[in-house]
């Protein structure tokens, strides 16, 4: 078994070794349950051979099996002590979650939901959909057994993503965005009372319920995946677009975010697409509200880039916009635009002079607009190979100073 990769067979087992000695002293019953037991079926392995990280959940102290387990990794423990459980952050950056088994109840549509200790069977009734619906029990049996109380394995088989229960897509809308993401991903069916219900929600406006952080988490991890702009068409297609940001995108658009090979970067394209009012409500990083914001100002700058053939003229015209913006902007624009984007950034960006304030300071001048105008001079000088050592630089500030 393997977790993102990274962590080796030889790791993988210490973890269940551990993990069956931890059961031994609590005298309770652990489980691999969801994801990682669907991809062992789906790749037909005798162990879980994952490349994603790991679930684990236990009946009963599940906050010192997860202790326990982290002293003995040198993992960084996070609690979340309200849904019962923990992750610990493994130094590779792969991490394993400690839950304790549990029955949720939603108070309310697409609320977070509350949850008290229950079995293994009462567990996998509240997950998403069959396929995920599956345990293996590791707690000292060889070979491991499977609990699947919900068929998954035969949904597994037919390609097919189905809920558990009718009042799914009202309890937690997200699983919207999972059904697609896994059905694109795997060449899944949604099945068809699946899909109905999934209508139904998003008719109903569920979605408009959740939180800004909770869809803009379901659209990120979209934007990591391989078939991201698939996804985005299917949630096109399900009208999921119109109704959380009121428009259709183009055919440009999926065009254009095929090029973007970072999440980073199609996210804030994604959103350059989108009205401010509608997205400015979700909590995006400062700098990738600012790159949308430059990113729908740069067509007011294009007729000049295009025209700039010195070095310090296109340094003059892209300096306002942040990397993350030109990123964007280097996988869209022609030919012509692109290289010098290119150019700026590897180059004309990294260009230093050696001057400083206190060097103008000794000179007798006094800190003011001139010391920056004299600084954009002396780079812009730089850049065109004008000037190339500090010595340059000493003669240009005196004749600057004392006009000799």
């Amino acid at each position: 078994m393997a977790l993102r990769a990274e962590i080796s067979i030889r790791q993988t087992k210490v973890i269940l070794n551990r993990l069956s000695d931890l059961v031994k002293k609590y005298n309770t019953r652990i489980f691999i349950v969801g994801g990682p037991v669907r991809d062992m079926l789906m790749t037909k392995k005798k162990l879980p051979v994952i490349e994603q990280d790991l679930d684990i959940a236990v009946e009963d102290n599940y906050q010192n099996i997860g202790e326990n387990l982290a002293k003995g990794l040198s993992a960084k423990v996070i609690r979340y002590p309200q849904f019962m459980t923990m992750t610990l952050q493994l130094k590779d950056s792969g991490h394993i979650d400690i839950a304790q088994t549990r029955k949720e109840e939603y108070l309310k549509p697409a609320m977070l939901p509350v949850v008290k200790p229950a079995t293994i069977q009462d567990d996998l009734k509240r997950r998403d959909f069959t396929i995920n619906a599956m345990a293996l029990e590791i707690t000292g049996q060889t070979p491991y057994s499977i609990i699947d109380p919900s068929n998954g394995r035969k949904d597994l088989k037919d390609k097919v993503v189905r809920v558990l229960h009718k009042q799914s897509f009202i309890d937690d809308p997200t699983r919207i965005f999972r059904a697609i993401r896994f059905s694109t991903r795997s060449g899944f069916k949604i099945e068809k009372e699946t899909q109905a219900l999934m209508k139904k929600a998003i008719r109903a406006n569920l979605l408009k319920l959740l939180s800004g952080e909770r869809i803009l988490y379901e659209i990120k991890m979209i934007m990591k995946e391989k078939k991201g702009t698939d996804m985005l068409k299917s949630l096109q297609s399900y009208n999921i677009i119109s109704n959380l940001f009121s428009i259709h995108l183009p055919k440009k658009f999926f065009l254009e975010q095929k090029s973007l090979d970072n999440e980073t970067i199609k996210l804030i394209h994604f959103f350059s697409f989108i009205p401010e009012a509608l997205w400015s409500k979700y909590p995006v990083f400062k700098e990738t509200g600012e790159s949308v914001k430059q990113l729908k100002e740069f067509p007011k700058h294009r007729a000049s880039l295009l025209a700039a053939k010195k070095p310090s003229q296109i340094y003059t015209i892209l300096k306002i916009f942040n990397k993350a913006a030109l990123r964007v902007l280097m996988c869209l624009e022609r030919e012509s635009a692109r290289k010098k984007i290119k150019n700026y950034l590897n180059k004309y960006s990294k260009v230093k002079i050696f001057t400083t304030g206190d060097m103008l300071k000794s000179l007798q001048m006094k800190p003011g607009p001139r010391y920056t105008k004299i600084f954009n001079e002396l780079v812009a000088l730089k850049l065109d190979g004008l000037i190339v050592s500090k010595s340059d630089e000493i003669k240009y500030i005196v004749k600057q100073v004392f006009d000799v």
